[in-house]
C-alpha cells in the first residue's frame, strides 16, 4: 500500500493556514489601524479588516484540506484497483486443472468475462441436439464467453423447470462440469 505523503503535507499546510491566519490578521490589523491626533499615535483595532484577512486565510486552509481529501480518495481508489488486479493475477496463476480433468478459471476466462459475444445459430443447433428429449424454455448468454444458461423442462413430466450451464465453444455443446464456472454463471443467472 502506497503512502499518501503529498496529501498529508497539504492537509498539514491547510490546518496551518487556518491557525496562523487569525494571528496574522490580528497583527496586520492592529498595526495598520493607527490614527494620529496632535502628534500622538493611537492604535485601534478594525474588526472589518481583521475578518477580511482572517477569512481569506481560513478559506485558503479549507480549500487545501479539501484538496488533500481528494488526493487521499484518489490514492485509496488507486490502491484498491491495484490490489484487485494483483489478487486477480495471483488467482489466475494459482488455478490449474483439478483432479477431475476439468480446467478451472484461468486468466483467459477472466478476460472472456469482459467480452461481449453472441450465440450463433450453429451454437443454438448444438444445444437443441443435446436436449432433444427436453423442452427448452430459455437460452441466455452467460457473462463468460462461450457459456450459456439453458432453462429446461422434461416433456413428459409436470412443470418443473431446471437450469443447466452449457459450453458452446467447441464443435459440440456440452454441459459444464467445472464447479467453479457453473457456480459463477448460476450466481449471475439467479441475480438477474
Amino acid at each position: 500500500m502506497q503512502r499518501n505523503i503529498l496529501g498529508i503535507a497539504i492537509l498539514i499546510l491547510g490546518i496551518g493556514l487556518m491557525l496562523i491566519g487569525p494571528m496574522f490578521a490580528y497583527y496586520v490589523t492592529f498595526n495598520e489601524s493607527s490614527i494620529y491626533e496632535m502628534g500622538e499615535q493611537e492604535n485601534r483595532f478594525m474588526w472589518q479588516s481583521f475578518f477580511t484577512i482572517a477569512g481569506r486565510w481560513f478559506l485558503g486552509g479549507v480549500l487545501l484540506i479539501g484538496v488533500s481529501e481528494v488526493i487521499r480518495l484518489l490514492v485509496s481508489i488507486n490502491n484498491h484497483i491495484y490490489n484487485d488486479r494483483k489478487q486477480t493475477r495471483e488467482k489466475g496463476k494459482r488455478m490449474t486443472d483439478d483432479e477431475s480433468g476439468y480446467s478451472q478459471t484461468t486468466e483467459r476466462e477472466q478476460t472472456d468475462m469482459q467480452e461481449e459475444w453472441n450465440l450463433r445459430p450453429a451454437d443454438e443447433e448444438k444445444i437443441y441436439r443435446i436436449f432433444n428429449n427436453e423442452a427448452i424454455l430459455e437460452m441466455r448468454l452467460a457473462p463468460i464467453k462461450g457459456y450459456c444458461v439453458v432453462k429446461l423442462q422434461d416433456k413428459d413430466s409436470p412443470i418443473n423447470p431446471y437450469v443447466k450451464v452449457i459450453e458452446v465453444t467447441e464443435t459440440v455443446a456440452k454441459e459444464v462440469r467445472n464447479a467453479e464456472i457453473r457456480k459463477r454463471v448460476l450466481e449471475w443467472y439467479n441475480a438477474q
